[in-house]
C-alpha cells in the first residue's frame, strides 16, 4: 500500500472518529468574563477550536478525555471531562490571565493641572480655605446670603484662608482667651469672636508676647487690636 493511500485512510478514520464524539458546549472565562481567541483542544483527538468574542466554544470530546485550554494571554490549563461535564451547559472553564512585567517608568516632569491642559497656564490657584470663602462670597443674595452675613461665615473664612499658616499661635491665643472672654472684655460681637483670633495673630506684638508667655502684655495689646478689629468689621459691612 502506497503512502498516499495510508494518509487517505488515516484522514477518513480521524474524520469518522471525530464525528462520533459528542459535542461539548462551553465557555472560557476569567473573573466571570468571557475570554476571546483562546484555543480549546481535545488532547486525545488532536482537534481544536477557538473561543468567540464572548468566550464560547463547541468541540467534540467524550467522557474520559482531556480538554486543554491556552492562549498567549492566559495560563494553560487542562480539564478532565466526565459525563457530568455535559450537564447544564455551557461547561464553564475558568482560566487565569497572565501577568505582564513592564519596565520602570521615570517621570521627568511634574504632573499638574496646567500640564494636563485642565486649567490655563498661570491661572491663580486657591487653597481649600480660600475656595470655601469664595463660595460664601458668591452667595450673598436672598435668605442664604443674609444668614451667611449674620453668622460671619464669609468674614471668618477669609481670615482663616489668610492666616492658616499660624495655627500654633492661634492655638496659644485660644487657650489664653475663650470666645466668651473676648466678648466680655473687648466687646467683640459673639458672631465674630472666632474670626478675631485670626485677626489678632497677624499682629507681631501679640505673637511676640505669646512666645514670651506674657499673658498680661498680650491683654494690653489685644485691647488695641480689638479696636482695629471693630473698625474692620464696620468697613466690611
Amino acid at each position: 500500500m502506497n503512502k498516499i493511500a495510508v494518509w487517505v485512510l488515516l484522514l477518513v478514520f480521524c474524520a469518522a472518529y471525530s464525528q462520533e464524539l459528542p459535542v461539548l458546549t462551553g465557555r472560557v472565562t476569567a473573573d466571570t468574563l468571557g475570554v476571546a481567541n483562546v484555543f480549546v483542544i481535545n488532547r486525545q483527538a488532536g482537534t481544536e477550536v477557538k473561543t468567540d468574542t464572548k468566550g464560547n466554544f463547541s468541540i467534540g470530546i467524550k467522557p474520559g478525555q482531556t480538554l486543554v485550554v491556552y492562549s498567549d494571554n492566559t495560563v494553560a490549563r487542562e480539564f478532565y471531562i466526565s459525563a457530568d461535564s455535559f450537564k447544564n451547559p455551557p461547561y464553564v472553564v475558568a482560566v487565569e490571565i497572565k501577568g505582564f512585567e513592564i519596565e520602570e517608568v521615570v517621570i521627568n516632569q511634574t504632573i499638574t493641572s496646567e500640564s494636563l491642559g485642565l486649567v490655563p497656564k498661570g491661572q491663580k490657584r486657591y487653597s481649600p480655605e480660600e475656595k470655601r470663602a469664595m463660595s460664601y462670597k458668591g452667595n450673598t443674595r436672598g435668605i442664604s446670603g443674609v444668614v451667611n452675613f449674620f453668622r460671619g461665615r464669609l468674614f471668618l473664612e477669609k481670615i482663616k484662608a489668610k492666616y492658616a499658616v499660624k495655627e500654633v499661635h492661634l492655638f496659644a491665643l485660644q487657650r489664653l482667651y475663650t470666645e466668651e472672654q473676648l466678648v466680655r472684655d473687648f466687646s467683640i460681637p459673639a458672631l465674630y469672636a472666632k474670626a478675631f483670633y485670626y485677626f489678632a495673630i497677624d499682629d507681631e506684638r501679640v505673637v511676640s508676647m505669646l512666645q514670651a508667655n506674657e499673658p498680661g502684655a498680650v491683654r494690653l495689646i489685644l485691647a488695641e487690636v480689638a479696636m482695629k478689629y471693630l473698625d474692620t468689621l464696620k468697613e466690611d459691612e
